[in-house]
């Protein structure tokens, strides 16, 4: 299962503000360490991925289910396409998708798109 993470930078280098993505749940494509710290490569949800990010630009999630939305840790809501995306409430999904996409990803239930409650961990 990916790891995720939230992510939160001052940081602008040349050629690379990220300060936009700021409170963004993030995926962790992979991570080294780099003299006393971790470094990690991380893709933002519109694909673009950023390299050599500090540790202490990213919050580890122990669950990876948070809405995409708000960042809530989530107990139940809307999975989208298998896990690539969680919202907590129709008010969150419906910033990112309309009843209607919704219902074509949902298939009738044939889809990779539901709503489902999950145990607590």
């Amino acid at each position: 299962m990916e790891q995720k993470a939230i992510f939160r930078t001052k940081i602008v280098a040349k050629n690379q503000d990220y300060t936009s993505h700021n409170g963004e749940i993030v995926t962790i494509i992979n991570s080294k360490d780099y003299r006393d710290e971790t470094r990690y490569a991380i893709k933002f949800k519109n694909g673009e991925i950023a390299r050599n990010i500090m540790e202490c630009e990213l919050t580890i999630l122990e669950s990876n289910r948070h809405c995409y939305e708000c960042n809530k840790e989530m107990y139940s809501g809307y999975v989208i396409e298998n896990g690539m995306e969680y919202y907590c409430s129709e008010e969150c999904l419906h910033k990112h998708y309309t009843e209607e996409e919704f219902l074509q990803m949902y298939d009738d239930g044939n889809g990779d798109s539901y709503w489902t409650e999950w145990e607590e961990l």
